[in-house]
């Protein structure tokens, strides 16, 4: 639920290859950032596209060539129907009882424009409308762009049926302002639905005022793949990997996906496969989702005497849906159940460990984009897990409570909190900073602690380094964008944290702190192939798990 603590993390002796969930097929893009006035719909590739407002259909009043005053008594608005009538006065309230001219008079106009823009009323428009003024007395037209006709039209081929579309809309009211949020949930929503590409315009009705809107839904891509190569295993499992997710894009029309995800390390010491299907619930955008996770590993390096092989089988469900869904910012919350039956086997000591882990989750992620000095994005991910661990061997189950065991059975909770901000420095360069936590109950089995190193934490180390029941990391980039497809950037990592919750009375010392620095490069094309690079050096002691010095992370990635 969250990247930058995965759901599962390997111990540091038996390397438990499952620590690839950090590869799990990424969320459906966003959209870009959103326009001052007018909200979009989706074109061809996802992305929004701007539309314009409407002129109103009433003549507006021309001021002439030598602007005349007048005492200005009262204002009067018609057509007003989504803002207070004391909201509007207090706008004309600094006016009145003074003389005013023409110019004045279209200045609060687009005051009320911009206030019902404000408030995602994006074809709405104020205008001061050819009159007399009698007395001091006048009158301010408000056009709110209503809605006329929604007119439909989805492509033959297109997987998802038109009743689908027209419920997922049915929220845009003829006869109603037109919402440019609500306006913008609904086209992001039908663009988050895979197989389709969704197109929508806004024209003149046939009313005065009025606005009509055409959604066209086109068929996307039955099938995407994505391949991936990297470096991020260790010696023991086998640092090059090679995986690849396979989506098959609404199988039953719906607007579901089939996923299928297969991993394998060098020398086939870990054998990763995942299959899962996600279907939307309702018309909201709420989704649930089934997988089935399967992990095979084979130790070698400094294990190999041992023999030690194991699986990892998950089953999990989940449940999702946007509570805010806009280019600009939207919120997302999650809940989820999993199941792991986990075997770890020592052939050369006749030693199986079989242990179970059942759990239930809450989260949620909201992200934001803003100008603040230049512009930026901010992102957060909450989660709340609860689970119970049941070892199966009855020895393993003695010494886990024993004196000199870690007393890991039973149950326990986690929390995880991730926060990352990409701020704008200047036209080229952006700052990125990137901070987490994990806290715990009580003592983590290894499936459920934290590792502190590898390419998604303290760079200069294995992921194998350190895994700690509570924890914290930060990660700075400073980057440089030398071209559109180019980002060089310089880094420095931080984390510490505690091996066990609850100190062993015979420990020494329960924590250890990770730095390191170096640089990287980001280089690609989104949507098409990205090549992700860092080399780093360690800055607290020298690595314990592998002492490769400096510390080399590759990652290649093509979609087609």
């Amino acid at each position: 639920m969250n990247r930058l603590f995965p759901a599962y993390h390997q111990p540091r002796a038996a390397l438990l290859a499952w620590t690839i969930a950090g590869l799990l097929l990424p969320a459906a893009a966003l959209a870009g950032s959103a326009g001052e006035d007018a909200p979009a719909g989706a074109d061809d590739d996802g992305q929004a596209t701007p539309l314009q407002s409407l002129a109103p259909a009433e003549p507006q009043m021309k001021a002439p060539p030598q602007q005349q005053t007048f005492l200005l008594q009262a204002v009067r608005f018609s057509g007003a129907t989504q803002v207070d009538e004391a909201r509007l006065q207090a706008l004309a309230a600094p006016l009145l009882g003074r003389q005013v001219s023409l110019a004045e008079l279209q200045a609060l106009a687009a005051q009320i424009t911009a206030l019902y823009r404000s408030r995602g009323y994006f074809l709405a428009q104020a205008v001061v409308p050819v009159q007399e003024v009698r007395d001091g007395h006048v009158q301010i037209s408000v056009a709110e762009g209503v809605l006329g006709v929604v007119d439909v039209q989805v492509a033959d081929d297109a997987p998802i049926p038109r009743e689908r579309v027209e419920r997922m809309l049915a929220t845009l009211q003829p006869g109603q302002p037109l919402d440019g949020r609500e306006y913008e949930r609904r086209m992001l929503l039908l663009s988050d639905l895979p197989g389709i590409r969704p197109r929508s315009a806004v024209s003149s009705g046939a009313e005065a005022g009025s606005s009509n809107l055409v959604v066209k839904v086109d068929r996307g891509r039955p099938l995407s793949f994505l391949l991936e190569a990297d470096n991020h295993g260790t010696p023991e499992s086998g640092r090059a990997r090679l995986g690849g997710t396979l989506r098959w894009a609404s199988p039953t029309g719906h607007g579901d996906n089939l996923d299928l995800r297969l991993m394998v390390a060098e020398d086939a010491h870990t054998l990763f496969g995942r299959l899962s299907y996600e279907m939307p619930v309702g018309y909201d955008g709420a989704r649930i989702g089934a997988g089935f996770s399967r992990v095979q590993y084979e130790l070698g390096g400094a294990f190999r005497a041992l023999e030690a092989t194991g699986t990892a089988n998950i089953t999990d469900l989940s449940l999702s849906w946007p509570a805010l869904r806009q280019r600009s910012g939207n919120w997302f919350v999650r809940a989820g159940i999993d199941n792991k039956a986990l075997t770890d086997r020592f052939e050369a000591v006749g030693l199986s460990v079989g242990k179970r882990v059942q759990g239930i989750g809450i989260g949620t992620s909201f992200e934001y984009r803003d100008r603040l000095l230049g512009g930026g994005y901010t992102s957060f991910n909450l989660a709340l897990y609860g689970g119970r661990l049941h070892i199966h061997d009855p020895a393993a189950r003695v010494l886990d409570h024993s004196p000199f065991g870690r007393q890991t059975e039973g149950g326990f909770s986690k929390f995880t909190v991730q926060a990352t901000r990409l701020q704008a420095l200047s036209a080229r360069t952006t700052l990125y900073l990137g901070a987490g936590l994990q806290a715990a109950s009580r003592n983590l089995d290894p499936s459920e602690q934290l590792s502190l190193g590898g390419p998604r934490a303290v760079r200069a180390y294995s992921s194998n380094e350190l895994l700690v029941d509570r924890g914290w990391l930060a990660n700075l980039e400073l980057r440089w964008s030398a071209s559109d497809n180019l980002t060089p950037f310089l880094l420095y990592d931080i984390a510490h944290g505690q091996y066990d919750t609850l100190r062993h009375p015979l420990a020494r010392v329960n924590g250890r702190s990770l730095r390191g620095y170096g640089l990287g490069v980001n280089w690609g094309r989104p949507g098409r192939y990205t090549v992700n690079a860092s080399l780093s050096w360690p800055d607290a002691g020298r690595p314990l798990a592998d002492r490769r010095e400096p510390r080399l992370y590759l990652q290649l990635q093509h979609s087609f």
